[in-house]
C-alpha cells in the first residue's frame, strides 16, 4: 500500500514528468529466490540463535475472551529531516536506529537485557529489476537479537546493530518456521512475538512542494494482518514519522502508549548518541498525563479519610475476579488469586521474622513474576 501512496504522492510533488513504470515480473522474482538462499544460511541461524532465550512482549492487562486483532495509528513528533540528519552525521543507517529504539522499548516492557524480535525486510533490494517499485509483498522476516546493558553507549550499540543488519540480510531467505524447527522448537513454541517493519521515504519526494500547493495526505484507517502479537510498522508521511501497530494482546490505549514510547526512545537516542542506554528516559508527557488522570479519579473502593491501600485493592480484586490475569512475566503468569495467596504467605513469613509496621524492607531481585509478590507482601 505504501508503494501506491508514494506513487500518488510523486505525481503531485515531483518536478517535471513522472517517470515510466518499471516493468516487474513475479516470475523473475521466483527464479531469483531459487538461487538467493545461501547453502549455509540455516546453519548460520542455528549458530546465531542457539543460546537465544524466547522474548515475548507482554499483554498489559487481562485479555478479553473475544479479543480480536486490531490496528492502531499514531503520528510522532519526529521529522524525516531530523532522522536523516542524524543518520548522515553518525554514519548509521536509519534501519539500525529503528531496531535499537524497538529494542529499548522491548527491554523496558520485558525487563530483559538479551532481546529477540522480528525484523521485516522489505525484500526490495533491487536484486530483481523493478522490485523496489513492485506492488505486492516481497517481505522476509529476519530474527534480530541484541544485548543491552545499562552502561552501553548508544552510538557504539548502534554501530553493532548496523553491522548485524548487514551480516544477517544475506541469510534472509530462510523462513522463521524453518529456523525454529532447526532449533528444536515444537508446536506453538516461538522465539519472539513482536516484529518491526520500517518503510523508508523515497528520495525524490519533495514535501515542501506539496506544502506550497496546499496538498495534504491524511490517515483515515489502515488494516494489516500479522502472525505476531505486536507488529510495528514505521513509515513516513508528509515529512514526519507515523507508527501503525497491528496487535492482538493490547487495547487501543495501550497500543498508542507503546507507539508513543517508541517515539520517545527515538527522540532520546538521537538527541544524545554519546550517552548510555540507562540514560534514555522513556517516561514522557503522555505517561505523565495518564498518571494525573489516574490520581484524579475516584473509585468505589474509597474509604472515609482517604483511599484504599494498594494491597486492599488487590485483595478486593482477587475476590471479585480471582481468575483474571494479574501478572505477566517472562517466567510465567499469575492470576489475582494466585498473587494474593503467594503474597499473603510471604507476608506471614516476614511477620515471623519480626517485621512490623513502618519497617523498611529492601527488595533486591531480578525482574520476574515474583517481584509483584514480594512488593505486595511488604505492603501487607
Amino acid at each position: 500500500m505504501q508503494i501506491v501512496i508514494n506513487d500518488l504522492w510523486r505525481i503531485y510533488v515531483t518536478p517535471g514528468t513522472v517517470p515510466d513504470a518499471v516493468q516487474f515480473q513475479h516470475s523473475d522474482y521466483l527464479e531469483f529466490l531459487k538461487t538467493a538462499r545461501q547453502v549455509d544460511s540455516l546453519a548460520f541461524w542455528q549458530k546465531q540463535l542457539q543460546d537465544t532465550r524466547p522474548c515475548f512482549f507482554p499483554s498489559l492487562g487481562a485479555l478479553k475472551r473475544d479479543q480480536k486483532r486490531a490496528n492502531s495509528h499514531l503520528e510522532l513528533e519526529i521529522s524525516t529531516e531530523h532522522l536523516a540528519t542524524f543518520s548522515d552525521e553518525q554514519k548509521i543507517s536509519v534501519e539500525a536506529v529503528m531496531r535499537l529504539a524497538w529494542g529499548i522499548v522491548l527491554r523496558s516492557f520485558t525487563g530483559m537485557s538479551d532481546l529477540c524480535f522480528g525484523w521485516q525486510s522489505t525484500g526490495r533490494d533491487d536484486l530483481v529489476t523493478g522490485s523496489p517499485q513492485a506492488v505486492g509483498s516481497l517481505a522476509n522476516i529476519i530474527a534480530c537479537t541484541m544485548s543491552l546493558s545499562p552502561d552501553d553507549v548508544v552510538i557504539s550499540t548502534l554501530d553493532s546493530v548496523d553491522k548485524q543488519l548487514g551480516s544477517t540480510s544475506v541469510h534472509q531467505y530462510v523462513t522463521i518456521p524453518e529456523v525454529q524447527r532447526a532449533l528444536g522448537l515444537k508446536g506453538n513454541a516461538r522465539l519472539f512475538n513482536s516484529c518491526l517493519l520500517y518503510t523508508a521515504e523515497l528520495a525524490d519526494l519533495d514535501n515542501s512542494i506539496a506544502s506550497s500547493q496546499g496538498l495534504e495526505l491524511k490517515h483515515l484507517s489502515q488494516r494489516q494482518s500479522s502472525p505476531f502479537d505486536v507488529a510495528v510498522h514505521v513509515r513516513h508521511l508528509q515529512g514526519k514519522l507515523v507508527v501503525d501497530i497491528c496487535h492482538s494482546i493490547l487495547n487501543e490505549e495501550q497500543a498508542c502508549g507503546v507507539a508513543n514510547t517508541f517515539g520517545q526512545a527515538l527522540q532520546k537516542l538521537t538527541a544524545a548518541p554519546e550517552g548510555a542506554i540507562q540514560s534514555i528516559d522513556l517516561f514522557n508527557d503522555r505517561d505523565y498525563a495518564q498518571l494525573v488522570s489516574w490520581t484524579g479519579e475516584t473509585t468505589p473502593g474509597e474509604r472515609e479519610g482517604g483511599r484504599s491501600t494498594v494491597h486492599e485493592l488487590v485483595d478486593r480484586h482477587a475476590h471479585q475476579t480471582p481468575s483474571a490475569q494479574a501478572v505477566c512475566g517472562w517466567d510465567g503468569d499469575l492470576t489475582y488469586l494466585e498473587l494474593l495467596n503467594e503474597a499473603t504467605k510471604l507476608a506471614h513469613f516476614l511477620i515471623t521474622t519480626g517485621v512490623g509496621p513502618r519497617a523498611v524492607i529492601p527488595v533486591v531481585v531480578d525482574k520476574s513474576r515474583w517481584v509483584p509478590v514480594a512488593l505486595l507482601a511488604v505492603l501487607k
